[in-house]
């Protein structure tokens, strides 16, 4: 498949996933060329209610894609980030790292809330390293553990 079809189905799984939230309005490149982010998540104090009187907050947000070829979706998948973009996303505050395992119509949704403070300490273990790997889970169920994370993210970075 496509490498810009399978960015595109990534970036759709992603803003469906995050709409049907219902607090978080994603705001999302379709065919991203920036190096390190994709967009910005604004998250709203009403549900389905994004009038800028409701804002709340906004947590930067990257988004990768790739094409899985096995049977069933695994409940963990990785990514390597390079060593520099780590050091961005820290002075940026930390972000929400999602990644989305591509298979025909089929697309499972993973992420990495990456907090400042848990970004110093991936940072703290690359010693030589240019890049380094992190885990990232399926997308929680439940809306508002997601919410709990993206506000940890937001308070954090400071």
């Amino acid at each position: 498949m496509d490498k810009s079809i399978i960015e595109i189905k990534g970036i759709n799984a992603v803003e469906e996933y995050l709409s049907d939230i219902g607090y978080i309005q994603p705001y999302l490149s379709n065919n991203d060329k920036t190096p390190m982010w994709d967009g910005s998540l604004f998250v709203y104090k009403s549900k389905d209610d994004f009038n800028k009187e409701r804002f709340d907050y906004r947590v930067p947000v990257q988004v990768k894609a790739s094409e899985f070829d096995g049977e069933v979706f695994p409940e963990t998948t990785s990514f390597a980030i390079e060593v520099t973009d780590l050091k961005n996303y820290l002075n940026d505050g930390g972000l929400a790292f999602l990644k989305v395992l591509v298979k025909g119509k089929e697309k499972e949704v993973y992420c990495s809330f990456l907090t400042k403070p848990l970004i110093e300490n991936i940072i703290s273990t690359c010693k030589e390293q240019t890049t380094k790997t992190i885990l990232l889970s399926k997308v929680p169920q439940n809306g508002n553990e997601v919410l709990e994370n993206l506000k940890r993210i937001y308070i954090l970075r400071d």
